[in-house]
Parts: C-alpha cells; structure tokens; sequence
C-alpha cells in the first residue's frame, strides 16, 4: 500500500467472510467490509438444502444431455416442434448459488419439451408432478435474491447503500410468502430457513457505521433504509459527529485567510470610513462548526428523495457546493463496493492470462496484460 501510495486513501476493505481474510485486514487496522453477494451465497444455499434431493435429480438430468449429443439433438428437435426457442439446459457451478437458480430457472423455461424428450429416451430420469410444482414455487421465492446478487455485483454504480435496502426487501418477501398456504411442505421449511439466514446474517449490518453511513448519504433512501429508529439515529449521530470535524479544519483555514485579508488591509484612520474599514476588514467570524454541521445535515436531510434509477454520485456532484462538508464524506463512503466481486473477476481474468502455454511470462507482462483484460 505504501509503494503504491493509497495507505490513506483506504476506508475499508471489502472481502468474502473468511475468518482468516478479516483478521488479516485488522492487523493493517482497516475496516474489513463482507462481500454481501457472498453472504447471499451462504444464506441461498442454506435454504435450499430443504431441497436437496430434487436438485439432484435436476443435476442428474442437466448431466445427461451435456453428456449425451443425440439426447441434445433430440431436445432441440422436440423444442423446434413444439415453437420454442432453442436453449440449452445450464449447470450449476457449486461456489455460485446464482448458477443453481439459473439452472432451474431454464430447466422450468424448456420443461414440456424436457418432459417429452425423457419420455422417448429416458423416462425414468423424469421429474414428479409434484416435483415440477415444488421448483416453480421455488424458483419464484428466489427470484428477488437472483436480482439483488446481480444489483449487488455492479461495478459502475453505488452498491453499499442499496445493502440495507435489499435485506429490507428481502424480508419482506419471505414474510408475504409465509402467509400463504402451500402444497406442499418443504415450502415452508425453505422460507422459514431464509428468514433465519436473513435475520442472522443481515440484520446486525444495521449496526456497522459504514452501511448505515452509506444509506443515509445515498439521496435515493436515506432513512427509508433502516428497519429501526435507534438504527437511524446512531447513524445520524455518526455522521454529525465526522462532519463537525471536517468543519473544524475548514473554519481553522477560513480563519487564517482572514488574518491575512486583515494584516494585507491597513485602515485610514483619518478618513469618514475608519469604522467601516475596520469592521470589513475583522470579517464575519464562522459559524460554530458543530452547528454548521448540523445545519448542512438537517437541510439535506429535508431534501426530496432522489428517484432509485437515479445517480446518487451525480446528484452530489452538482450539490457539492451546497454541501460542502457532507460531500467530503460522501466520497468516503459511497465509494465502497458492496461485493468483492469485481476483484475476482479481474483473478479470474489472470488465471485464463497464466496457463500451462504462458507459464514464462514475467510478472510485469503479466500485470500489462491483465490490466488490458480488463479494459478494453
């Protein structure tokens, strides 16, 4: 960090929920920030342990048209008899709970076609009614996860403040479903685990000044993104507290460059305008920085919510006038990505870069290239 000269540029550092990962970011006493895709990842794969079994047979099924060409052709001939188009089945990748839903998701799209297919060549691969029923009640329980996961995983928009939004909105859902009635009784015992999950893994961020922060300075929700009152006003309390110290060094500078103003201005003490020079030239005094602070707080707070489609980051760059203090830690906390997504995305961009074929790159081509990777 030093050699490249970002040590005090570090608000936090966003990482998977590995114990050893976190401990090794306090030792360089920053903030560790969970990557909240990979806590959805836990929670969703919690859940659909409940399931396990016909997720089994959808795998045994996805397997056996990867493996088999003429049971892929066959499939595609019944999709193209049937006026549908022609998708191919996907499998589920074990570290991606994204890729599960997906796979079940597309299985459900091609379902009378797989249906028929199996029936003429493997029949006893086949699903249940009642199986078919249980994925299209769970496919549909777990949509807003999937959407949340790929909101989350941006890495062109603000993403930490939509945090505490997303587990409002997930809640939510899981309670509306859960007072409905079902079929079958592993629909239950899934929502019910999901909202275990969510509870335990999602309420306490409420608590983590950086998510709470991030909300209220997001224009777009604010308090709207906090589940408790006492929530909010720690938040609210946090931020008055670091905005009075921006203050504090603004008013030392102010109060400098009025000396000098004063010293550079010698008053005529024979003239009629002796006393005006005099008072024009000690300046109006700043107001107390702890009151600037909470003034710049409460008017901001009294603006119109900005529309969620809307750029935050934009909006406070045409204020930053207006508010000159509060976007001073604006850039300090809406900068910080909700996942650690993007970073491994940029790993797994190095890994195609270093194979067995160009193992005998130097390091710092291999830097040049997967920074061109990345890009372009």
């Amino acid at each position: 960090m030093q050699d490249w000269q970002i040590t005090n540029k570090i608000t936090c550092v966003v990482s998977d929920n590995a114990a050893n990962i976190q401990a090794a970011i306090r030792l360089g006493e920053w903030r560790p920030v969970g990557c909240f895709a990979h806590t959805l990842n836990l929670i969703v794969q919690n859940g659909l342990k409940v399931i396990s079994e016909i997720v089994g047979k959808v795998k045994s099924i996805v397997e056996y048209f990867k493996k088999s060409c003429t049971a892929q052709t066959k499939l595609e001939s019944v999709l193209k008899q049937m006026g549908l188009p022609i998708l191919k089945l996907k499998q589920e990748c074990p570290t991606r709970w994204n890729s599960c839903y997906e796979m079940l998701e597309r299985i459900l799209r091609v379902k009378d076609a797989v249906i028929s297919t199996l029936a003429l060549i493997r029949n006893e691969l086949n699903l249940q009614i009642a199986d078919w029923e249980v994925l299209e009640t769970v496919v549909a329980i777990l949509k807003p996860f999937f959407e949340v996961t790929v909101e989350v995983s941006s890495e062109n928009h603000v993403t930490l403040s939509k945090v505490l939004v997303f587990t409002q909105i997930m809640s939510k859902h899981i309670i509306k479903n859960l007072a409905k009635t079902y079929k079958h009784p592993v629909i239950p015992e899934l929502l019910n685990k999901l909202k275990t999950q969510i509870e335990a893994r999602l309420f306490d961020l409420e608590s983590n000044i950086l998510y709470a922060d991030s909300t209220i300075l997001d224009p777009r929700f604010k308090q709207k993104g906090f589940r408790t009152q006492k929530s909010y006003e720690n938040a609210i309390e946090d931020i008055r507290r670091r905005i009075s110290r921006i203050q504090i060094n603004s008013t030392v500078v102010y109060e400098n460059q009025v000396c000098l103003n004063t010293n550079s201005a010698p008053v005529d003490t024979d003239s009629m305008w002796a006393d005006f020079d005099t008072d024009m030239n000690q300046g109006v005094r700043p107001e107390n920085s702890v009151a600037a602070g909470i003034r710049e707080l409460d008017k901001y707070m009294k603006e119109e919510y900005l529309h969620r489609k809307e750029d935050p980051l934009k909006w406070w760059h045409s204020r930053k006038h207006i508010y000159p203090h509060i976007y001073q830690l604006v850039l300090k906390r809406l900068c910080i990505q909700a996942t650690s997504v993007s970073c491994e995305r940029i790993f797994s961009g190095a890994g195609q870069v270093i194979t067995n074929r160009r193992k005998l790159l130097k390091p710092s081509k291999v830097s040049q290239v997967v920074f061109l990777h990345s890009n372009m």
